[in-house]
């Protein structure tokens, strides 16, 4: 029995046992709890319908996204570098309880390359592309010490720092909503750094690793933790070397290095996954079992579903030349996982929903759940990567990720046991937020 009192869980006892004077008693005979799913690797406001792009981030439609990722069980989503200014006031409100669905965190704006990842042309137009380590510096700096007039004008300009510059005297972030700064603005500390190094299959110019070694050491006199967007070895060697703090992809061109996980370990490394980013790239050329099931279904922008079952759409995957490269890294993200996950490296769930079309909301992070059991890990391993892993990353897990006294009574109610079958998940009953039941699940797609 979980007794709740306000937004926090009291007690949990053995079934049968007293209950509390006064209480109201809601029967979930036969039903299983999980903790609410936190996402750590994820992107808002970019995408609606099938377009991606910058025009699409609005308040509107990043509070959309949110309640859907609630309905799917989502309690928190880490937005990887494609923020804007006006996302700090919607972090803080939605940390006050003023903006519903899924909690927001934050790398605020990335680190991109000039003319190279992430592509503009997807939305991403917010993030710095330093030319040079100075350039790079002087970003970081600026991400880490500026603040945002209340209101979010999105303008981008200084508005002087909040922060000291001397490292010492900065906490990792500053508080949500402090009463210190009312009226002067809103702090623009990230919840961490975001940067993109690959070249996407030869495709644009790799960030120079001088550059990246600025960002790194700076972010970490600015008290600030990295994530960097990877795929191959040899950067990821590099980056851990100069002591990145998350790879926020798996390595997908070969097997990792025993010394390099090691280091990974030695270094309290974060390792994300987001093993459906490479599913969903080629999956929909071969109508994947879970085509038209309702809980896919009800995950997809308008357009989508008509967009990926068109022989256009499928031939297009077909013929394109990064598919065999994109076939080829499932395979080995799987059992890189697997070996980073063993050696007790801390493993979060992470898909890049958002990012695309083709990897929607909420449903990608049940996907991502059965792919952590496809590479190996138990159910409630895979549960675990995806709920209390995720909170300790966030520096959160006093707060929600398990089902204890005194934690938030943040929870999901499934009609079957997914320690059984992970796909189990997806039999959504409820979905309870702060000790208040907030949704019923997916809801019916509406075009």
């Amino acid at each position: 029995m979980l007794v709740i009192e306000g937004s926090r869980v009291k007690a949990i006892v053995k079934a049968g046992a007293a209950v509390p004077k006064g209480a109201k008693v809601i029967d979930l005979s036969g039903k299983t709890l999980m903790p609410e799913i936190v996402n750590c690797h994820g992107h808002l406001g970019l995408l609606k319908g099938t377009k991606m792009s910058a025009a699409n981030y609005t308040e509107d439609n990043v509070r959309r996204q949110l309640l859907q990722y609630q309905d799917y069980g989502v309690g928190a989503v880490l937005v990887m570098g494609t923020d804007r200014e006006e996302a700090y006031e919607w972090r803080e409100e939605s940390h006050a309880g003023k903006l519903p669905g899924a909690l927001i965190y934050t790398a605020g704006r990335g680190f991109g390359v000039p003319d190279g990842l992430p592509p503009v042309t997807m939305g991403m137009e917010a993030v710095y592309r330093p030319a040079t380590a100075d350039e790079a510096r002087k970003a970081v700096i600026a991400l880490a010490t500026r603040t945002v007039p209340r209101g979010g004008s999105g303008a981008g300009e200084d508005q002087g720092p909040t922060v000291s510059l001397d490292p010492d005297k900065n906490s990792d972030r500053m508080a949500i909503g402090d009463k210190s700064r009312a009226g002067r603005g809103l702090p623009q500390r990230p919840d961490l750094v975001k940067m993109w190094v690959d070249d996407f299959w030869g495709q644009y110019p790799k960030m120079k690793p001088e550059i990246y070694a600025a960002i790194i050491d700076e972010a970490h006199r600015q008290h600030l933790r990295v994530a960097a967007h990877v795929y191959h070895e040899e950067d990821a060697q590099k980056l851990v070397d100069l002591g990145v703090d998350v790879l926020a992809h798996s390595v997908r061109d070969a097997e990792i290095s025993d010394a390099l996980v090691a280091e990974m370990k030695r270094r309290h490394m974060t390792y994300i996954g987001t093993l459906s980013l490479d599913d969903f790239a080629t999956a929909y050329a071969d109508d994947p079992e879970w085509l038209k099931e309702p809980f896919f279904r009800n995950a997809l922008e308008p357009g989508v579903f008509e967009m990926i079952t068109s022989e256009k759409y499928k031939q297009s995957v077909k013929n394109d030349k990064k598919t065999p490269s994109e076939l080829a890294a499932l395979p080995i993200a799987l059992k890189n996982l697997k070996k980073v996950y063993d050696a007790g490296v801390l493993v979060a769930l992470g898909t890049d929903s958002g990012a695309t079309p083709i990897r929607p909301f909420g449903f990608a992070e049940h996907e991502e759940m059965q792919l952590l059991v496809r590479a190996g890990l138990t159910p409630l391993q895979a549960i675990t990567v995806a709920t209390k892993n995720g909170t300790e990353l966030l520096r959160a897990s006093k707060e929600f990720g398990v089902l204890a006294a005194g934690m938030k009574a943040d929870f999901v109610v499934l009609e079957k046991d997914p320690s059984v079958d992970i796909r189990n998940t997806e039999s959504i009953a409820a979905v309870w937020k702060d000790g208040k039941r907030v949704s019923n699940g997916p809801r019916p797609r509406q075009d």
